[in-house]
């Protein structure tokens, strides 16, 4: 995997978390936590794949 592949996954697992933080402080919209958990496994599997 190059470094450049790295640093995306890793992004995109930040913006999954942070999106996860703010459906928290909204009350658990179920929608924001369905998204965030999708960016998150993603972009786990793109980092798994390479």
């Amino acid at each position: 995997m190059t470094g450049r592949n790295r640093k995306v996954a890793a992004a995109l697992t930040a913006v999954g978390f942070v999106v996860l933080l703010l459906a928290v402080g909204d009350g658990l919209n179920p929608l924001e936590v369905i998204l965030a958990g999708a960016i998150v496994i993603a972009a786990i599997c793109d980092y798994g794949l390479k």
